[in-house]
C-alpha cells in the first residue's frame, strides 16, 4: 500500500487538523508487450519511422516486460532475435508461443507486402536456407489465435493497401490481424484496440 497524499490532506482537514492517514493500493504495471518487426527488403524505405517506434518503445519504462523479435516478410518456423535476421540467432516459433503467455500485447510492424507464394506455400520463404515446412499464413493464424491482444502496424498508408505492390498479401493478413497505419492516428487506434480483447 501507498500513502494517498491528496486523500490524507482532505481527511485531515475534515477532522479539524487531526492527522488522518489514507492509504491506497500501489499501482503495479502489468502490461507486457512484444514488438515483432519485419526487417529488411521492402521495409528498407520505412526504416526511419520503424527506428523511431523502436527507440520510443525501448525508452519506455512503464512496461512490466518488453520484448523485441524480428522476421523477414513473413513468419515461418523461426523468429529472429536480431534485426539482421541471421539464422544463427533464432528461436523456434513454436517455442516463442510456448515461452510467452497469452496476456502479452503483440504489436507486429511490417508492410505485409510479399509474393503470394511467401505467404501461402510450403518452402515459399525468400531467405536462403530457410525451408518452411508449413505456409506462413498458418503460423500467422497460430500467433493471432495465441495472443488475446494483437495489432499489425503497416508503414504503408491505408489508402494504398488495395492497389500497391503486395495488395493481395496485405488483404489476406488484414483478415487475420487488426491492421492500422504506422502514423500517429493509426497508433492511437491500435492502442485503443490493444486495450480490449479481440
Amino acid at each position: 500500500d501507498e500513502l494517498d497524499i491528496e486523500e490524507t490532506i482532505e481527511s485531515t482537514a475534515e477532522k479539524g487538523g487531526l492527522l488522518q492517514l489514507a492509504w491506497t493500493r500501489s499501482r503495479k504495471n502489468t502490461v507486457k508487450v512484444i514488438l515483432l518487426m519485419d526487417s529488411g527488403g521492402s521495409m528498407t524505405p520505412h526504416i526511419h519511422i520503424c527506428s523511431q517506434l523502436f527507440t520510443a518503445m525501448n525508452r519506455a519504462s512503464h512496461f512490466k516486460d518488453l520484448r523485441f523479435y524480428y522476421f523477414h516478410n513473413c513468419i515461418y518456423d523461426y523468429i529472429f532475435l536480431d534485426p539482421y535476421c541471421r539464422l544463427s540467432n533464432t528461436i523456434k516459433t513454436e517455442q516463442f508461443l510456448n515461452l510467452l503467455d497469452q496476456d502479452y500485447k503483440l504489436i507486429i510492424v511490417g508492410d505485409a507486402s510479399m509474393a503470394p507464394s511467401e505467404l501461402l506455400m510450403i518452402n515459399g520463404a525468400i531467405d536462403w536456407n530457410m525451408n518452411n515446412k508449413e505456409p506462413g499464413i498458418l503460423w500467422l493464424k497460430r500467433i493471432a489465435a495465441h495472443f488475446h491482444h494483437i495489432v499489425w502496424l503497416n508503414p504503408i498508408l491505408e489508402e494504398y493497401w488495395d492497389w500497391t505492390e503486395g495488395y493481395y498479401t496485405i488483404a489476406r493478413i488484414k483478415e487475420i490481424f487488426p491492421m492500422y497505419e504506422l502514423t500517429v492516428e493509426g497508433l492511437d487506434q491500435a492502442i485503443k484496440k490493444l486495450k480490449v480483447k479481440k
